[in-house]
């Protein structure tokens, strides 16, 4: 069966009712908008914290090769004789 008729709103009805719905459109505005401020913040600190992770394995890095080559300067080198005699 159709629907009934939609009873015709009086004009305070209708303002109230527009009322809301503008409200309601600020609302989910409001909330897009600290969506998405929230998934800035969270997207500036995950790379942020990659940077620093990279960083902190650029310095492991450089830590380990120095080490390395004092490692090797220490060690006596070994010249023609020893290894002949090895």
């Amino acid at each position: 069966p159709p629907a009934p008729p939609a009873k015709k709103l009086t004009r305070k009805e209708r303002e109230a009712e527009a009322k809301r719905q503008r409200e309601e459109e600020a609302r989910l505005k409001r909330e897009e908008e600290q969506r998405k401020k929230d998934e800035e913040v969270r997207r500036k600190q995950e790379e942020e914290a990659k940077r620093k992770a990279d960083e902190e394995a650029k310095r492991k890095a450089e830590e380990d090769a120095k080490r390395k080559r004092e490692e090797e300067k220490k060690r006596p080198k070994l010249d023609e004789d020893d290894l002949r005699n090895y």
